[in-house]
């Protein structure tokens, strides 16, 4: 994507043009997606991609054809998006620790954060002195934290992972 194209302002809503991404959580029937992988095999969609091949001695450079998940939507009746905060939903980890961003510890740490917002919102006080990791929960909304006395805290989060 251009540069330029990834820092245009739609004017009419005052955001960014192109302000979406997707975290790849894709639900699919095994139905569908047995259909899907029958007419892909007939009508198959190749996309070119660019790629840096390795070789012996370096890389050259070299065309790909590709598949995206994202071809298996012309064959669907309906889809759904849902427009969620990043901070929220998704963390992802695509780089070792040390890595400035995207790492396991980031994610972590992004999900201490959400768990300390949703008892900040229940009510509760939190300090940060000790790390909190809450347990799987029902659903992402603070109604269950309702009646909450005192929260479990794992002393050492990141060991207990």
């Amino acid at each position: 994507m251009d540069v330029a194209m990834t820092t245009k302002i739609n004017q009419s809503t005052g955001r960014l043009r192109v302000c979406w991404g997707n975290v790849f959580l894709h639900m699919f029937s095994l139905e569908f997606l047995n259909q899907v992988a029958t007419s892909l095999e007939k009508d198959s969609v190749y996309h070119l991609a660019q790629k840096t091949i390795p070789l012996f001695h370096g890389y050259t450079m070299g065309l790909k054809l590709e598949q995206f998940i994202f071809d298996a939507f012309n064959y669907s009746p309906s889809t759904t998006l849902f427009e969620v905060l990043r901070e929220e939903e998704f963390a992802p980890v695509k780089n070792a620790n040390g890595s400035a961003y995207d790492t396991p510890d980031s994610a972590k740490l992004m999900l201490l954060r959400l768990h300390s917002r949703w008892l900040v919102a229940a009510g509760c006080f939190v300090t940060h002195s000790v790390p909190l990791y809450m347990t799987c929960v029902e659903d992402n909304s603070t109604s269950y934290l309702s009646g909450l006395a005192q929260p479990t805290v794992i002393e050492d989060f990141l060991a207990a992972l």
